[in-house]
């Protein structure tokens, strides 16, 4: 008896084993912006929410906030915030950018100055992150850039000049706009978006990132 018992359940594993190893993977070519659920969508709800801030730009005018969205322990992007030092009266300047690291690219929309403003409010020259609406498609069809890309610029001197650049200072809620990506690991396309908004309830204004989504490989 005990030998008929254990003869099925090595019939069982093996069977199980077998069905496994017949099954197909598949790792999408295309996510929705905002999506969250569906096969081989992995979704990251940041909570606290990531915030690039600089609480104390008389002491430090920069901070970078690395960021691993596959998990594997290598940085993906930096998102990456500049600002002058107060101390320079009569100006002001503060600039947020995105920069994809190995092969990794971001949404963009590029962008031209054949005129550009008078010195020192010059334009940054660098494309723009571009502003996803919900349901658009992150694919191989997108405006891709591998190169720091701008999420937003600003600049002032005073009796002279003032200058703003960027999308993202118009998103002021969540879950309206998002930034699409592919990310390339062992030669495979992963497409993703990242959902972020312009905190002005600050007394420092932000750009806070609240959570992304990304594809992964699943079987069926």
């Amino acid at each position: 008896m005990k030998t008929t018992i254990k003869i099925s359940l090595f019939l069982v594993i093996v069977l199980f084993l077998s069905c496994e190893k017949d099954k197909t993977t598949y790792l999408p070519d295309s996510i929705l912006a905002g999506q969250k659920a569906g096969n081989g969508i992995f979704y990251f709800n940041f909570e606290p929410d990531v915030n690039c801030i600089i609480s104390d730009p008389w002491n430090k005018q920069d901070t970078s906030i690395n960021f691993d969205l596959n998990m594997d322990g290598a940085t993906d992007f930096i998102l990456h915030r500049e600002m002058c030092n107060p101390g320079a009266l009569g100006s002001d300047c503060d600039e947020v950018t995105l920069i994809p690291f190995a092969n990794n690219e971001i949404c963009t929309i590029p962008t031209e100055f054949p005129n550009p403003v008078v010195e020192p409010c010059m334009h940054s020259g660098l494309d723009l992150v571009d502003t996803l609406p919900g349901t658009t498609a992150i694919n191989e069809g997108s405006y891709l850039s591998n190169i720091e890309s701008l999420i937003y610029h600003y600049s002032w001197v005073q009796n002279t000049c003032t200058l703003t650049e960027g999308f993202w200072p118009e998103v002021i809620t969540t879950n309206t706009k998002y930034i699409g990506f592919k990310l390339v690991k062992d030669n495979k396309n992963y497409f993703g978006w990242i959902g972020m908004y312009f905190d002005t309830s600050a007394f420092i204004e932000n750009f806070t990132i609240t959570d992304y989504a990304i594809t992964q490989e699943y079987k069926e």
